[in-house]
C-alpha cells in the first residue's frame, strides 16, 4: 500500500503540529511556575525587608 505525496505532507504537518502544541502546553506549565515562583520570592522580598526595616527601628 502506497501513500500518496499528499497524504504524507498532511501526516507531516499534523505530526509537527502536535509536536508544536506540546511544546507550547509545556512552555505554558513553565511560565506558570515561573509566576508562581515569582510571587512568592517576592512576599519573601516584603517580609524581608519589613523585617529589616523594624530591626533598624530598633
Amino acid at each position: 500500500m502506497r501513500f500518496s505525496f499528499q497524504q504524507l505532507l498532511l501526516v507531516a504537518f499534523l505530526l509537527i503540529g502536535a509536536l508544536l502544541g506540546a511544546a507550547a502546553l509545556r512552555a505554558l506549565f513553565s511560565l506558570e511556575t515561573l509566576m508562581a515562583q515569582s510571587r512568592d520570592s517576592a512576599a519573601q522580598a516584603i517580609a524581608l525587608s519589613t523585617a529589616a526595616q523594624s530591626l533598624s527601628e530598633r
